[in-house]
């Protein structure tokens, strides 16, 4: 894949002279800034679906096949299925960024 930008003459000088290293840089400058926020989301996710195995005593995978049949499990299991989906897609993301570094 190739991307183009536009800069400024001085700035096009300036990036000749230091060659393609000093993309590699910034590219690995971004991917390691994106890992800490994505790692601190993981975290953050992580407590949130902590709290529905400590409530229900078990792990997502096990609660959804022995759902009890009630309006509160329902509501559980949304807002569960919805924080183990969103895990998994940070978690997919965080994969790739560490390929980068």
């Amino acid at each position: 894949m190739e991307i183009s930008i536009q800069v400024p003459t001085d700035l096009a000088e300036l990036l000749a002279d230091t060659g393609k290293s000093i993309y590699l840089e910034a590219v690995k400058q971004v991917a390691s800034s994106r890992l800490h926020k994505i790692t601190k989301r993981i975290s953050e996710l992580d407590e949130q679906i902590a709290v529905f195995e400590k409530k229900h005593n078990s792990k997502f995978v096990d609660f959804q096949r022995n759902m009890p049949d009630s309006f509160e499990a329902h509501t559980d299991w949304q807002e569960w299925d919805y924080l183990t989906s969103v895990r998994k897609q940070y978690q997919e993301k965080y994969n790739k960024l560490r390929l980068i570094l």
